[in-house]
């Protein structure tokens, strides 16, 4: 049972003949015992149970080999599965961790499973740092990084790294900056009524006054290419005009469309009153050519045999 090999190691279940002498204690056995290294506390619920075995070696929260594992080593692990380094870095698959929890294998997979069905909507991940919490996405391959940052004002952050900026931005308020173009299917701006507030009527006299001082020019980004060129107002000018916006340096795209609706809609006026004015000048008209060809028919009625017009009695040579 209890074995003290003369070069100093000590065997529990082994003979002097099988001591392993690398090792200063030995513990083997056979059957469901084989290895097994109990450790015992106040209270069972504090009992720990080291059971090695063919699948492994198991930590088991319990007095027998019948309790869960709480931890568990598989036969065979690859070398570094698991490192504790003298900073307290843990690795795996890596025996010198760079960072808190550094995870280096080929084909390397995270996968966080929430099993708890009755709260679905509760978190699975969270990132807490006092200050600027961020984190990393890193092509390996060519080096390329991006950023996701949430800064000391609350606006949240995706970078390309080392662009000196920001290529989008998410405000506390919902508002969205993006430093290049956005393509999509479609956008649809809220416009409801039930969204709005403070409103106010309209002169479209006035709106149209303000078109005709506008400049519309064609135009393209600075940077972009020389053949992606665009046309409108500046946004300067067009908020000097309207004062519509936040400020002087953006266009909203609703405003743009009900100032062209209410142009489009002068004109529509303008095209039914010019059309109204020809249907009537077109009867006009035939109320003219009417009375004209009466008068023709009156002249040649009045006309005698001869050529003359009959007027109260007297022959009135036709010249």
């Amino acid at each position: 049972s209890l074995t003290i090999h003369d070069f100093g190691p000590v065997g529990i279940g082994r003979s002097l003949a099988t001591i392993n002498t690398a090792a200063q204690l030995h513990v083997g056995g056979s059957g469901t015992r084989s290895g097994n290294v109990f450790l015992d506390s106040t209270g069972a619920a504090d009992d720990w149970l080291i059971d090695p075995g063919a699948a492994g070696l198991w930590f088991r929260n319990g007095s027998t080999t019948g309790t869960p594992a709480s931890i568990k080593f598989g036969i065979g692990a690859p070398e570094d599965s698991l490192v504790m380094a003298s900073d307290g870095k843990i690795g795996m698959g890596t025996a010198l961790p760079a960072s808190a929890l550094h995870v280096k294998k080929s084909n390397a997979k995270l996968i966080v499973e929430d099993t708890n069905a009755a709260t679905p909507s509760a978190k699975v991940i969270e990132i807490k740092k006092s200050g600027i919490p961020a984190f990393t996405l890193t092509n390996s391959a060519n080096g390329s990084s991006w950023d996701f940052t949430q800064r000391t004002n609350g606006n949240f952050t995706l970078s390309k790294a080392a662009s000196g900026g920001f290529e989008m931005q998410i405000t506390p308020t919902g508002d969205v900056l993006a430093r290049g173009d956005v393509f999509a299917r479609g956008v649809m701006l809220t416009s409801s009524r039930a969204s709005k507030t403070d409103f106010s009527e309209i002169k479209s006299s006035d709106v149209m006054k303000k078109l005709e001082k506008i400049n519309i020019e064609e135009w393209r980004y600075k940077g972009a290419d020389k053949k992606d060129r665009h046309i409108s107002p500046m946004a300067e000018d067009f908020y000097s005009l309207f004062k519509l916006g936040p400020d002087n340096k953006h266009i909203n795209p609703n405003d743009l469309a009900s100032v062209a609706i209410i142009a489009a809609k002068e004109l529509q006026k303008k095209s039914d009153l010019a059309e109204a004015m020809t249907v009537e000048l077109k009867a006009e008209n035939v109320a003219l050519k009417q009375r004209l060809l009466s008068l023709e028919k009156l002249v040649t009625n009045l006309a005698s045999t001869d050529g003359s017009l009959i007027k109260k009695g007297e022959n009135v040579a036709l010249k």
